[in-house]
This record gives structure tokens, sequence and C-alpha cells, in this order.
């Protein structure tokens, strides 16, 4: 297995990942997760794709039968992409809370064994992302991935959007603050 970085910031990921993934098959996984992969040599149903989408299905057909998620490319018009990202799974991002994501393209030769999104979208009483979702059969082997794209995140600092000029401005005024309807650390009311 080839191992491929690409870093970028968050809001870079549609212009600089996107590209490797289109007219691929893959599986999307954390770093703890690519960890416990390699660790073990096998990609295993997990909830990652179940746990992050918008379908509001408790029962997701690949996972309830120990079929590994996959997110299929191959043939995605960037309407569906685009649909998928915004409605269903945003795949570029699934994990919020982890440093690094880790893309694991599926060697072409293992296509004919996916099980076609239809075929979930159609089992009754369980969920799939529409159009995009497959899954593979069985455990997957670590040895049927071709390539893993390991791309760390650089997100935006939470405090970024805050205007220090302005905040400066007002700590310089001695601005009050206010808690509980009562002023503390500002001037003080005249008695009238």
């Amino acid at each position: 297995m080839r191992v491929e970085t690409v870093i970028c910031h968050y809001d870079e990921l549609q212009s600089k990942v996107l590209p490797y993934l289109r007219g691929q098959v893959f599986h999307v996984t954390h770093d703890r997760g690519f960890t416990g992969i390699v660790e073990s040599g096998f990609v295993k149903a997990g909830g990652e794709l179940r746990s992050n989408t918008k379908t509001g299905a408790v029962v997701q057909f690949g996972p309830s039968r120990g079929y590994p998620c996959l997110v299929d490319l191959r043939d995605a018009s960037d309407a569906v992409i685009e649909t998928t990202l915004r409605d269903y799974y945003y795949f570029l991002d699934p994990f919020s809370d982890s440093a690094e994501n880790v893309f694991l393209l599926l060697e072409s030769a293992e296509y004919e064994l996916l099980i076609a999104n239809e075929v979930g979208l159609n089992y009754s009483g369980a969920a799939a992302v529409p159009e995009v979702e497959v899954w593979y059969p069985k455990t997957l082997p670590l040895s049927k991935i071709r390539t893993a794209i390991r791309v760390p995140i650089r997100r935006a600092d939470p405090f970024s959007a805050i205007d220090t000029t302005v905040l400066l401005e007002i700590a310089a005024k001695g601005a009050a603050t206010i808690k509980g309807g009562r002023r503390i650390n500002g001037p003080k009311k005249k008695p009238a």
C-alpha cells in the first residue's frame, strides 16, 4: 500500500483532496482508526458512515450486516458529489474532532465484489447514503487497499473570527461586562 500525505486547511478540502477521490472507491477513517486498521490488517464494519450521516435511520444497511462502508465516486457527477457533501455525508471531513482523516483507496480489481448502492436503498428498514455508499461484502483486507491518503487538517482557530481591534477598543474604554443584569468591572453609575 502506498501512503501519500496531503496537508491542507479545512477550507481547502474540496480543492485539494476531492481531486484524489474522484473516480475512486474509498473508505474514510480518522488517524486513530487508521492505526487500528494497520494493526489488525483489516477494515472492519464500523460506525463511521453510520454515525456521521444525515439519513436519520437507526439501522444502516452495511454496518448492520458486518459490511465495511465505502464511498463510490467512480461515476458520480459533480451534482451528486455536491448533494452528498451538503445533504447526507461530508465525507471530506466526517470527524470534526480528528486532526487527520485517512482515505483508503480500494484496488480496482475489488470493484466487482462491491454491493451496489441500490441494494441498500431498496432494503426495507435500513438506510444508505443515496448514490455513493457501497459496501465490501466481508471484512476488507488491508492488502486490497491500493493507496492511503493521509490528510492532516489545519483547522481555523475558533477565536480567529474575533475582531481584536474592536476587542482592544472595548477594553481600553473600560467597557462593563454584564452578568445577570449587574455591572461588573465597569464604571460605577453615579447615584441620581
